[in-house]
């Protein structure tokens, strides 16, 4: 990984009837500063490899990039609607399929005062 900044300098036309037309970003940016591939390792590192924030804020800068902890928070939390869309469509595609559909409800555990109750649903098939 490494650092590459990048000047994207916009065509701005004007039609003979005043009417303004501008060029426009790159769709893989979506209004980010930063590339898949930067948001990419993001994600990998504070999902797969439980990095934290602090963590990774740390490594970025020592990489050199130039970034704050609220723009990593934004791209670990913000605008994954597409993966919530894909979920979802994984979800009504397993129970279209499943011919069982099992539910697990783990009665409530005390842990230092607090009351931990667990549900996890299944969905199989008769294989």
């Amino acid at each position: 990984m490494r650092t590459l900044n990048i000047r994207y300098r916009l065509e701005r036309w004007e039609s003979p009837d005043g009417l303004l037309f501008t060029g426009k970003l790159p769709t893989e940016l979506k209004g980010s500063h930063f590339d898949v591939n930067l948001k990419r390792f993001i994600l990998y590192q504070y999902y797969h490899g439980h990095v934290t924030q602090p963590i990774l804020l740390e490594q970025l800068r020592d990489i050199g990039f130039d970034i704050s902890s609220g723009q990593i928070n934004n791209i670990i939390n913000e605008n994954h609607d597409e993966f919530h869309h894909e979920k979802d469509d994984i979800l009504d595609i397993g129970l279209s399929v499943s011919t069982h559909i099992m539910q697990m409800i783990l009665p409530g555990i005390n842990l230092w005062g607090l009351v931990i109750t667990w549900a996890t649903e299944y969905l199989t098939n008769d294989v």
